[in-house]
């Protein structure tokens, strides 16, 4: 009997979809796609990035405008796919530690699904959270390089 329990298990294991692979998320087709840093409650840097037209990367010390076309939109979608729609697992471990949410927007001021992560998160989805938003940040870096920037009005202002 034992056997055959086991043999059950190591059947519903082979069916279960991994993370990266699960079905269509549940949330309406996003626009805007945001990427709000945080470090003890405050901002410290927030990505917009639209489906097609000008992004924006805003810090305390800058606010940089660059042009997001619709594929590069597809492409970090795509990258975030896994927790469009769906909640980010993790146990903190770290207690100090950059986190933040990652946003996607169906139409103007409509937050369709808010997902957080955290750096002092080491168990869970951790890994694979980190290796998606370094690769979305690769793509984005060098087009908010080649953008053009301003210094931020109000140094005391969080980014919007």
């Amino acid at each position: 009997m034992r056997a055959f329990i086991f043999g059950v298990i190591i059947l519903l294991a082979a069916c279960a979809s991994p993370r990266g692979e699960q079905g269509a998320s549940t949330i309406s087709d996003p626009v805007v796609i945001t990427f709000q840093n945080m470090y003890w409650g405050n901002e410290t840097s927030r990505w917009l990035v639209p489906r097609d037209g000008e992004g924006r990367y805003a810090d305390q010390q800058r606010t940089v405008t660059f042009h997001v076309s619709a594929e590069t939109f597809d492409r970090v979608r795509e990258l975030l796919r896994p927790y469009e729609g769906h909640p980010f697992e993790c146990q903190r471990a770290i207690a100090d530690g950059p986190y933040g949410h990652i946003i996607w927007t169906s139409r103007e001021g409509r937050e369709d699904h808010r997902a957080q992560w955290d750096a002092g998160c080491v168990t869970g989805d951790a890994d694979d959270m980190f290796t998606r938003l370094d690769a979305v940040m690769d793509l984005l870096g060098p087009l908010r390089d080649a953008g053009e920037a301003r210094p931020t009005l109000e140094p005391d202002a969080s980014p919007r």
